[in-house]
């Protein structure tokens, strides 16, 4: 049976997203140019650019743009791979591994690229104050966008194994006994761990990058050595796991939404459905189920930045500038989980049509959902961190 290689399908699934897309992907270039020169703004502003000095922005907010600009391709490292629209159709396509993996890597690649961009404004400035300190900021964001590109795929791949192989299921009975889990959520549980000793180690290098310190270092060379080895071993992999992956996360996938009675809302969830109208109700309620099912990031990623959020508030609240980015984090994650949700595979219009709910339906159930995400996990370390701000 002939086979494509890579780059023909990245080619495919490029034409299909331009389509799907519309001007989108060039209204999101311009956002994350602006969103970069915001930051580069905020650098000069803090390095007293505008009173006639040239200093840097300091180290905290050095780290915090990196990690603000690159941590979020990581999230979504999960869904580029698996849950994309066309993930059902490319798991019966003869793909070979490796093309599989290619395209991954590349869309990686590209998601970290646009990353750096954010970051190049900030990075710039602080090269101007003092070289040294911009060529180490700048080597902590060069080793995340590694991590973005490498590690993460590769957690990914190895995750994805572990589901199609059987090895998940063994492994969630014995966590969590007779409480049923799909097993797919693995996709999200390791790379949020994997993500978690990412931002550890970048944290870790923050001496590094004010002062050069050897610890902080090796943190950063520690990040790009594993991306690479993990990176190597999943390329060795590929071949032979990726295509076995994608069907059984493509078949598990299809198997769990089948099956959405089984797992009800949470309580919150059911608290917000029950105050809105029948329609309303109705596409809350469907939204919930499969944004647990095909986002578990949103609520890794929620948790992580509003915990992080409420402790720089209680610790340090003088920490204007990590609480303002970690603040800018919960939002950004917010406008994906609202863009998620009008979109497939969770959104898919032309079935929604043929139901009895009006598009005014739908768009209040996105609204109430991500509203329920932010009440969850931004409202009270936000209010913290205002009332401790001053």
């Amino acid at each position: 049976m002939s086979t494509v290689d890579g780059p023909q399908v990245l080619a495919w699934a490029d034409r299909d997203a331009r389509r799907r897309r519309g001007g989108r992907t060039a209204r999101g270039a311009l956002v994350v140019i602006a969103a970069g020169l915001a930051l580069g703004i905020e650098a000069a502003h803090r390095g007293g650019w505008f009173r006639g000095g040239l200093g840097g922005p300091g180290t905290g907010y050095l780290v915090a743009v990196a990690l603000l600009a690159l941590v979020p391709t990581m999230l979504a490292a999960p869904q580029r791979m698996f849950w994309r629209p066309d993930a059902a159709m490319v798991a019966r396509l003869p793909i070979t591994g490796a093309a599989l993996w290619y395209v991954a890597v590349v869309r990686a690649a590209r998601s970290a690229g646009l990353g750096l961009l954010v970051t190049a404004p900030t990075v710039a400035v602080a090269m101007v104050a003092d070289l040294e300190l911009g060529a180490r900021a700048a080597s902590v964001a060069l080793a995340l966008a590694i991590a973005s590109t490498a590690l993460i795929p590769a957690v990914c791949l190895g995750a994805a194994h572990l589901v199609a192989s059987g090895q998940a299921d063994a492994a969630t009975r014995a966590l969590t006994g007779d409480y049923q889990v799909a097993t797919t959520t693995w996709l999200g549980a390791l790379p949020g761990f994997a993500i978690s000793a990412v931002v550890i180690a970048v944290i870790a290098a923050t001496g590094w990058v004010a002062h050069g310190e050897p610890a902080g270092m090796i943190a950063v060379i520690a990040i790009a050595a594993a991306s690479v080895a993990a990176a190597g071993l999943a390329t060795v992999a590929a071949p032979r796991v990726y295509p076995r992956a994608m069907r059984e996360v493509a078949a598990l996938d299809r198997q769990i939404l089948a099956h959405l009675d089984v797992h009800p809302v949470t309580g919150l969830e059911a608290v917000v459905r029950n105050r809105l109208g029948t329609g309303a109700a109705h596409a809350f309620d469907r939204l919930a189920r499969l944004t647990r099912r095909r986002y578990p990031l949103f609520s890794l990623g929620g948790a992580g930045a509003g915990i992080a959020l409420l402790g720089v508030a209680l610790a340090a609240p003088d920490a204007t500038a990590w609480q303002v980015v970690l603040a800018l984090a919960l939002g950004a994650l917010a406008v994906s989980l609202h863009r998620a949700a009008g979109r497939e595979p969770l959104e898919h219009a032309r079935s929604t049509a043929t139901l009895p709910i009006a598009p005014a339906d739908v768009t209040r159930a996105r609204r109430a959902l991500v509203g329920l995400w932010l009440a969850v996990w931004a409202a009270i370390p936000v209010i913290v961190a205002v009332a401790r701000h001053g």
